[in-house]
């Protein structure tokens, strides 16, 4: 099952108007509007019984199973709260675009974690192996979670909105325009799709390892799109 953010509106505007929907991996609606009360909701992510939404300046926890509101996390001098992922110890980051900042939700505290200008626009996230990825705008930057020392981990990525790992030392990333590549630190990137002449959108998207399926939603098109990655190249390229 997929749960799909709906803005359902302006993306900065709190109109109480944005939603989140269910739908299965066929593409059928389980429930269209499952948590309502939103007011532009992005990023999202699962944690045990949790699923966090980021909300423009505030994340929501919601519980999974009902779609009901738990609660609300803000985050002091947020603009524009973008993608969302998950440490291995359950913290939560959350990237400002508008700002440069890195907001991090733990024990159920929020804080502004990281700012920097090097950041240019952050906006996909995925953790792994302590090190926060964060999708800037032509380059994946690396974050030392403990030192928070910033470096290049990927360069010439063109403008980047979804992030993930494909489980193999290659990444997915999305940009506004419509492409999907997957990238690595040591192969050319390959196009996986590409919908910019359609003038369709490829938002954050989503991986699942087991089926080799990836689902990006399209923003302004109203849809989401799945694709099946038939071929991944382990990090050594062997």
């Amino acid at each position: 099952m997929l749960f799909v953010a709906n803005i359902n509106g302006d993306a900065t505007e709190k109109d109480g108007n944005g939603f989140i929907s269910q739908l299965g991996t066929d593409g059928h609606t389980i429930k269209l509007e499952w948590a309502t009360g939103l007011d532009a909701p992005k990023g999202m992510g699962l944690c045990a019984d949790k699923l966090y939404v980021s909300d423009i300046e505030q994340v929501v926890e919601i519980d999974p199973e009902t779609g009901t509101i738990l609660h609300k996390y803000q985050a002091e001098g947020a603009k524009f709260l973008n993608d969302i992922t998950i440490a291995k110890d359950s913290s939560v980051y959350i990237s400002d675009m508008m700002t440069n900042r890195i907001y991090r939700l733990k024990n159920g505290k929020m804080e502004m974690w990281l700012e920097d200008e090097t950041l240019n626009k952050p906006n996909g996230l995925w953790a792994e192996n302590g090190q926060l990825l964060v999708g800037s705008r032509n380059s994946i930057l690396k974050v030392d979670m403990k030192t928070k020392a910033i470096s290049e981990f990927i360069g010439n990525t063109g403008g980047i909105d979804g992030l993930v790992s494909s489980n193999d030392g290659n990444y997915l990333i999305t940009d506004w325009k419509g492409t999907t590549q997957l990238v690595s630190e040591v192969e050319e990137p390959v196009v996986l799709a590409n919908t910019s002449d359609e003038k369709v959108n490829a938002a954050d998207l989503d991986y699942d390892p087991d089926t080799q399926m990836f689902y990006i939603p399209t923003f302004n098109d109203n849809r989401v799109r799945a694709y099946r990655l038939m071929t991944t190249k382990p990090k050594d390229g062997r």
